[in-house]
């Protein structure tokens, strides 16, 4: 519901609310089905239309087609519809002239919803289920029962986990003097902050860049912005990383031929071939999640933009109703119809920015390095929940054209965010009174911005433009404690991952390697002697093991089905599935060894020195 006052009838908000509810276990089919207004503006053509019924013997509810020439957005007047929004059927607005919505009952709308969308079908007893289910409601409606079993069902809604996998309320950063650190390598990092400081580079020019703020609203907070040409390690690491405070670079990402090139001739989907299948999702508050082929997001962004009913900024984007537009995304591990992966022509265009790159232990993991990359494309308008990011470790994101609105919040405020359920852009402060406490960091990201943020910062976006991003995953010494402990907990069998996630299969075969490197580091801490962070060792490391380096994607792909077909072979026992991963390494381990020894010994037969790095 779109929740203005006027929009809709009681009895109209509770049939779309149970009616949503029914349908969330089909949401691959159904990607939503809700009441607006009448004057809701008339929605672009997704497919042909095809009304005719998938079951002749189910009874039909004959819609009028998509309402025309309608008022712009927002409703003047309390007349209501149901629009249907389905991942494969063009949008649809129930409107038969023999009916209102007033005395419809939810089962009529649930068989008119089935047959227009003409989702996969459904077994008999899904559907007789889905029927019945929703004539009981019908029955129950306007008594007291049905009030308490509503009252019931509002409150499962409140408790819900939305898209959130990592859950914390504090911030992961190694200078924040609440985080539970060890207290030895929190002291040397606040030297090494102190004594590295880079006031030599504070020039008129920087303070000038660095002075550039966003405009915000009361209660909210302004984001640093950095000049590429001011970048420094230690700068980025001591006022941001290790501070666990979100920043952005401005020009890192001017030369990537994707920032040059994908908004002036959609290179992108060039070079995705038009039947590759895209995530696709609306993004608030239930995330229902659907697919839809390149060439029809792609189609989809073009009819959009030929409505002018609305502007293309941030504030005509809050003006089009919640759901009515989309984001997709798509992972760098998704194959397309030729064979090849996303990344074998997607990788070209972009790469990560280098402040990143240098310290970046994921890069440890092989072709497994890239599947943490995701690529996001939103419609003018689309939006996405507020949530924390999985696995408990930090991020990049880079804004490779058009413009997206950001509001983010610290996990120390996770109490006023109501486990994600306030929506940031129009938050409801009866429903969610708390949130007035919250102190939003609002801003914008433009073409070529990179946004870094620490784990567990909530975050919600809005697309003021058509837009597309790409975004990363970051890992090193600031965060690996909390990331092995959340990950670990992600990828046992019931966990937010489970078993069957290719990411999971990459950091089972990486934790003994990241332990030896985090411990290594520790101990130069604590024993006194010289020590820095990774940037320079990176180049020099190999990936985790074989199975990471050797046919690229693919190899992490079957590397995973072993794993999954190791889990079934020993009875789901999934600490037996570590156990034998840690063998493997370890057989793997000593093979390396054993390679290396006889060259040792033929240079010294030789009477040849061994350089430091030849091995």
């Amino acid at each position: 519901m779109e929740g203005k006052e006027g929009v809709a009838s009681i009895k109209i908000q509770q049939q779309a609310s149970q009616l949503a509810r029914l349908l969330r276990n089909h949401a691959r089919d159904i990607m939503l089905a809700h009441v607006l207004s009448s004057t809701l503006n008339q929605l672009p053509p997704l497919f042909d239309i095809d009304n005719e019924p998938n079951n002749e013997e189910e009874e039909r509810i004959s819609p009028a087609g998509v309402v025309a020439d309608l008022p712009p957005w927002p409703p003047q007047n309390s007349e209501t519809k149901l629009l249907l929004v389905s991942v494969r059927r063009e949008p649809v607005i129930f409107d038969n002239p023999t009916t209102t919505l007033e005395n419809i009952t939810l089962r009529q709308i649930l068989v008119w919803t089935l047959n227009t969308c003409k989702p996969r079908p459904l077994r008999k007893k899904e559907r007789t289920l889905l029927l019945s289910s929703a004539q009981e409601i019908d029955a129950l409606t306007s008594s007291e029962e049905y009030l308490v079993r509503r009252a019931e069902e509002e409150k499962d809604d409140d408790k819900r986990d939305l898209s959130v996998i990592f859950k914390t309320n504090q911030t992961q950063a190694l200078l924040n003097d609440d985080f539970p650190g060890n207290p030895s390598i929190k002291t040397w990092v606040k030297k090494y902050c102190k004594d590295h400081d880079d006031d030599e580079r504070e020039t008129t020019e920087r303070k000038e860049r660095t002075k550039t703020k966003t405009k915000t609203k009361t209660r909210t907070r302004n984001i640093t912005r950095i000049h590429v040409s001011d970048v420094s390690f230690r700068r980025i690491y001591c006022e941001h990383v290790f501070a666990g405070m979100p920043f952005v670079i401005e020009g890192a990402a001017d030369d990537w031929p994707a920032v040059q090139t994908w908004d002036v001739n959609q290179t992108w989907s060039k070079i995705l071939s038009p039947t590759t299948n895209l995530n696709v999702d609306n993004g608030v508050e239930n995330s229902w999640g659907g697919g839809m082929t390149v060439g029809a997001f792609e189609k989809y962004i073009i009819d959009r933009r030929s409505d002018v009913t609305f502007g293309s900024d941030a504030e005509s984007a809050l003006q089009r109703p919640p759901w009515s537009s989309v984001y997709a995304y798509l992972h760098q591990h998704s194959s397309l119809d030729d064979g090849r992966f996303a990344s074998d022509v997607m990788w070209k265009s972009f790469s990560s920015p280098k402040i990143f790159h240098d310290n970046n232990w994921f890069r440890l993991m092989g072709s497994c390095f890239k599947m943490m990359t995701v690529t996001f494309w939103a419609a003018h308008g689309a939006r996405q929940s507020n949530h924390q990011d999985d696995f408990g470790s930090s991020k990049w994101q880079v804004q490779i054209y058009g413009k997206k609105r950001w509001i983010m919040h610290p996990p120390e405020q996770s109490k006023y965010l109501y486990n994600g359920l306030v929506d940031p852009f129009r938050p409801d402060l009866e429903k969610y009174p708390l949130y007035t406490k919250a102190t939003p960091l609002e801003f914008e990201l433009n073409k070529g911005d990179i946004l870094f943020w620490s784990a567990g910062w909530w975050h919600a976006t809005l697309a003021a433009e058509d837009s597309l991003a790409v975004a990363q995953n970051i890992l090193n010494e600031h965060n690996y404690g909390e990331f092995k402990r959340s990950s670990q907990a992600a990828c046992r069998p019931g966990g937010s991952h489970g078993v069957r996630s290719p990411w999971c299969a990459c950091f089972r075969r990486c934790y003994s390697r990241w332990d030896r490197m985090y411990q290594e580091w520790k101990e130069q801490i604590l024993n006194d002697q010289p020590s820095d962070f990774t940037p320079s060792n990176m180049e020099n490391q190999t990936p985790c093991c074989k199975a990471l380096r050797e046919n690229g994607i693919q190899g992490v792909l079957d590397t995973h089905r072993r794993d999954l077909t190791t889990f079934q072979n020993n009875g789901n026992d999934y600490d037996a599935l570590v156990m034998e991963v840690l063998e493997s390494l370890r057989e793997e381990e000593e093979e390396e060894e054993e390679k290396e020894k006889p060259q040792v010994e033929e240079s010294r037969d030789n009477g040849g020195g061994v350089e430091e790095g030849e091995l």
